[in-house]
């Protein structure tokens, strides 16, 4: 489900993982979850930027 934390629901996999140590212990998955959330948090900072505001209009 890397995609739909990739999409922006990474927040929501964050509180699962800690709430119902939903696959926390998956040290491969661990690793790909925080590569997207990187990835995430940098679009969303590229976006704001004002070269990503020229992307947008």
């Amino acid at each position: 489900m890397q995609t739909m934390a990739l999409a922006g629901g990474w927040p929501g996999a964050l509180l699962a993982q800690q709430w119902l140590r939903h696959k926390s212990s998956k040290t491969r998955f661990q690793q790909e979850f925080w590569l997207v959330v990187l990835i995430n948090v940098a679009a969303v900072l590229w976006l704001c930027s004002p070269y990503g505001r020229n992307v947008l209009g």
